[in-house]
């Protein structure tokens, strides 16, 4: 006797799945998913979760179909929110840096919510703000003072960077 091989996709080994615009069709069509980091769904896609046959998911995150996923490093700085039609809804995926020009007011007035799979650096004085945005928080919120000097990247300590830090 022949076996029947399985129809639909089967989904594994990735860091985000986004079914935050899946239909009921496409749903149908996977037959298994499993491995996943995080998997991203919606107030109107939630519900389809149960009806996959889903195994070693790490977690999963509830967010808008039109909140802007991002990953890698972002950095947040006074322009980052302006022109902005209405505050924006953020998923990321990575690290978000909070440089310390920006002021409270443009966090409460460009940022609707937040939700980070990572790390967050901000300056301490908008810890308060930053997590009353806070939805997700799947990593760690590191505060720092604005007075020392935040180096992003490489930083090599040698005679000559030595006394500029004094």
């Amino acid at each position: 006797m022949e076996a029947k091989p399985q129809e639909g996709k089967a989904i594994g080994n990735v860091g985000v799945l986004d079914l935050r615009t899946a239909t009921e069709a496409a749903v149908a069509g996977i037959r298994r998913i499993g491995n996943v980091g995080t998997v991203l769904t919606s107030p109107e896609t939630t519900h389809l979760l149960p009806r996959i046959n889903a195994g070693n998911i790490g977690s999963t995150i509830e967010a808008p179909a039109e909140a802007r996923l991002l990953s890698g490093q972002v950095i947040i700085n006074r322009d980052y929110f302006k022109n902005q039609p209405e505050p924006l809804h953020l998923l990321v995926a990575g690290q978000v840096v909070i440089e310390p020009e920006v002021q409270a007011e443009d966090i409460e007035k460009g940022l609707g919510a937040l939700h980070v799979m990572g790390q967050i650096f901000c300056p301490e004085q908008l810890s308060g703000v930053i997590q009353a945005k806070l939805r997700t928080l799947q990593g760690q919120l590191q505060t720092y003072d604005c007075a020392l000097r935040l180096v992003l990247g490489d930083l090599v300590l040698d005679e000559h960077t030595l006394p500029a830090s004094e």
